[in-house]
């Protein structure tokens, strides 16, 4: 992990000057109950949330990493208990929405790091009791969304370099179950402009003395 720490503090943040996207390079973990279907659904959806802010999404696993990428940010994910909807809890397992952690980023003094952590567990345990009426496939797809949606709010921890949240949308300080549910959720106005590469300050030299 320290390693890898290195590698990822190393990168740039800023696209080169005239790109039009920059590249989101996103290494991740292994998640129980998320085959390659389902992760190309998780994927499809981040690419949506973060495609306004001119992110192009590349997902990696972290198992499989090559020398010799280049991204203009790398973040690194994991995810914790089973991200399956297969099998639900019994609804009494269900934990109050307002006192749940559903996913959280590792910070260092005033520093956002590029890594981010989903409980998967804690996800579906909170959702069983509005996911068993649908069908096995209607809540795969429900979770799965739910899931991309906890990932953008990481991300844009991590993108931002902030702490703080928004009163509305994706960066707001906590999700109802119609936000993970809902078939669109999105970021508002001022956390997409957060997001984006901030201009230069130049400072002149050239005053008059």
């Amino acid at each position: 992990m320290a390693a890898l720490l290195a590698v990822l503090l190393s990168l740039a943040f800023a696209a080169p000057a005239g790109a039009e996207n920059r590249t989101l390079g996103l290494y991740a973990g292994h998640a129980d109950g998320l085959g390659a279907a389902s992760v190309e659904t998780v994927r499809s959806e981040l690419q949506r949330l973060l495609t306004p802010v001119g992110f192009d999404l590349i997902w990696r696993d972290s198992a499989q990493r090559k020398s010799g990428e280049d991204f203009d940010l790398v973040v690194v994910s994991s995810f914790d208990g089973s991200c399956s909807a297969d099998d639900l809890p019994p609804s009494s397992a269900a934990p109050a929405l307002n006192s749940v952690i559903l996913a959280d980023t590792s910070v260092s003094g005033s520093r956002v790091l590029p890594f981010f952590r989903v409980d998967c567990g804690q996800l579906i345990r909170m959702l069983a009791p509005s996911l068993k009426p649908l069908s096995v496939a209607v809540r795969q797809t429900t979770v799965q969304r739910a899931l991309a949606r906890l990932m953008a709010h990481e991300i844009y921890h991590i993108v931002a370099q902030t702490t703080g949240h928004q009163s509305s949308g994706i960066a707001k300080a906590s999700f109802s179950l119609r936000d993970l549910m809902a078939d669109r959720f999105e970021f508002d106005i001022w956390s997409l402009s957060q997001m984006k590469p901030q201009p230069a300050v130049v400072i002149s030299d050239s005053e008059e003395r």
